[in-house]
């Protein structure tokens, strides 16, 4: 079915497309056969009518024959046959019924310009066919350029939901990695300890495990999973470990990507918290400055630590995300002082809702 058809507002757009060609027909029937304005619109408008419905037939030979696919020779020769056609039987409808509509008016009093001047009308006929299959070429060149924008863009959101599957997947082995490798520290000399940390483990994972399935999440969920992670490493350094947030009201239902603060707070505890002697605060801050997020995760460190291998790593990670998910529109920040360390996202912050 031509694509005009779909919807009433083309038909529509469509019709309404085709008065200056009633009005051109009017003038040639006021000017080769002397018409009167009345008897020239009661012939030209029916004309017209049915021409351009037979015009909506060259959908099927320009789309059964697209261009530049199609051989030139038989393109033309194809769509010349298809106009000559159309025309006959244009002219043909206009000899049958034009005296039944010049009669309506004033019998006998109009000749029949179809019979007079069969030669000009075909000639219209081809010409206004030719038209409406450049037109429906025109219509078939969009509609191909929309579909493979369309394309396009399905496989660059494919492609940015893959690197995000991809991303996401390294960030519970990295963390569980890690969490064995404390709860085996545990085991010999702290057992209770160990014991203790295996139960929140497993409840930290069944709720990562719940957000990692999400194409993004609220902030205010994020900082809570970040927290559960902090409660398991609280087992091991105790009171060495020390938290606190400071996030906007504002700021809680702003969506990120899942596990997107899981690299910072590990990176915080694993080089800054086990590296200083008296432990130290582990800071999430989050406000909302203009049209941007900021959110920090801070703690110290102690400056004559050996540097540790893997921070990279995370942060690059948490880079990445970024990328793919705010398309290009956030940025990652690292700052780092003698004495502490410091990792500012700012993310773009949604206008008009935040959920």
């Amino acid at each position: 079915m031509p694509p005009i058809l779909a919807r009433p507002q083309r038909l529509l757009f469509y019709l309404g497309a085709w008065l200056p060609v009633a009005g051109l027909l009017t003038t040639l029937l006021m000017g080769i056969a002397h018409f009167e304005v009345r008897a020239a619109l009661s012939l030209a408008l029916p004309q017209t009518l049915l021409f351009a419905f037979l015009g909506l037939m060259a959908w099927y030979p320009a789309r059964a024959l697209p261009y530049p696919q199609t051989a030139l020779w038989t393109l033309l020769g194809s769509h010349l046959l298809a106009a000559v056609v159309s025309s006959s039987l244009w002219v043909a409808c206009g000899r049958l019924w034009a005296p039944r509509f010049l009669s309506s008016i004033e019998e006998g009093l109009h000749p029949n310009p179809f019979d007079n001047h069969q030669t000009l009308f075909f000639t219209v006929g081809v010409l206004l066919y030719l038209l409406a299959v450049t037109l429906h070429y025109l219509f078939l060149s969009v509609e191909q350029t929309s579909q493979a924008k369309r394309r396009a863009l399905e496989m660059q959101i494919g492609a940015r939901d893959a690197e995000l599957k991809l991303l996401r997947a390294q960030v519970n082995p990295h963390f569980l990695f890690n969490s064995l490798n404390a709860i085996h520290a545990l085991v010999g000399n702290q057992p209770e300890q160990a014991r203790a940390m295996c139960l929140k483990l497993g409840e930290f994972l069944r709720s990562s495990l719940q957000a990692g399935n999400s194409g993004n999440t609220d902030l205010q969920e994020e900082i809570s999973l970040a927290l559960a992670y902090l409660e398991v490493e609280k087992v091991r350094f105790g009171s060495r470990l020390q938290v606190r947030v400071d996030l906007e009201e504002a700021c809680e239902k702003v969506r990120v990507p899942p596990l997107l603060l899981q690299p910072l707070v590990e990176n915080a505890v694993l080089h800054g918290i086990s590296h200083c002697l008296d432990g130290g605060e582990i800071r999430l801050r989050c406000r909302r400055q203009g049209e941007m997020l900021h959110l920090q995760v801070s703690n110290p460190r102690d400056p004559e630590a050996p540097r540790s291998r893997g921070q990279g790593l995370g942060l690059e990670n948490v880079r990445r995300r970024l990328d793919s998910f705010f398309q290009g529109q956030a940025e990652l920040q690292v700052k780092p002082t003698p004495k502490a360390f410091e990792v500012a996202l700012l993310l773009p912050f949604p206008t008009g809702r935040t959920s």
